[in-house]
Formats: structure tokens, C-alpha cells, sequence
């Protein structure tokens, strides 16, 4: 004899209760407040020094001073225009060739601009027109 298969929708699912689910928070709360408290007994114990976040060094740069990154990042930025310059005359032309499919009567912007400033944006890791 074959089984009728059993109809899951039709079984009521359990509901935790507001208070079972206090109490887990709590047990947890618990829990990470006595794992921080070794991690403090375990630093104090080795004499371990923790730099706060406001005043750990930031190694990334390679900088001596201001003036020195302001350069850099003047010579980087020149060669980055010098590029475009050289790239731009090319894309224009090519983004010209894409038929636009908008009604002309409503159009207010040429699609190369708007092909440009979404290129642009994309490169750039812009997540909004704002940040633009």
C-alpha cells in the first residue's frame, strides 16, 4: 500500500514565544560579555599592549609629508588627464554610432553624455549623481 504524501501547509509551523527569544539574547549576551572579560584577563595576564584605533599608525602610505603625497597625487592625477585626453576623442565617436532608441521629443541630454557619465561614473566607484 502506497503512503498519501503529507501536506506541509497544512500543519501549523511553531512560533517562538517573544520570551524564549529574550532569553536566548540574554544567553548570548552573556556569553560574549565572559569571552571578553578572558580576552582582558589574558591581555592584562601577558601585559599585552592594545593600540586604540584612533592612534594605530596607518602603514599603507609610504609618505614623509603632506607636501610629498600632494605631488604624488598631482602627478598621478596629470598623467590620468593626459590619458583621458588621448582616449576620450575615440570614445565620443564610438558612442555616437549607438542608435537611440528615446524619443526625440523628450530627449534632453545626447546619449554620448549620458553613455560618458555612466562610464565615468562606473570607473570613478561613484554610487550616486550626488557623489558626481
Amino acid at each position: 500500500m502506497r503512503s498519501q504524501p503529507v501536506n506541509t501547509a497544512s500543519i501549523p509551523k511553531f512560533k517562538e514565544s517573544i520570551y524564549f527569544r529574550q532569553s536566548k539574547q540574554t544567553e548570548l549576551k552573556a556569553k560574549i560579555e565572559a569571552s571578553h572579560q578572558l580576552i582582558h584577563e589574558h591581555h592584562i595576564e601577558t601585559q599585552s599592549l592594545i593600540a586604540p584605533r584612533t592612534q594605530a599608525r596607518n602603514a599603507k602610505q609610504s609618505y614623509r609629508s603632506i607636501e610629498e603625497m600632494a605631488a604624488d597625487r598631482s602627478d598621478k592625477l596629470s598623467s590620468q588627464i593626459q590619458a583621458w585626453r588621448s582616449v576620450l576623442p575615440i570614445l565620443i565617436k564610438r558612442f555616437s554610432k549607438i542608435h537611440d532608441p528615446r524619443r526625440a521629443q523628450s530627449v534632453k541630454h545626447k546619449l554620448v553624455v549620458i553613455m560618458l557619465y555612466g562610464l565615468l561614473a562606473f570607473i570613478f566607484r561613484l554610487s550616486s549623481r550626488r557623489m558626481a
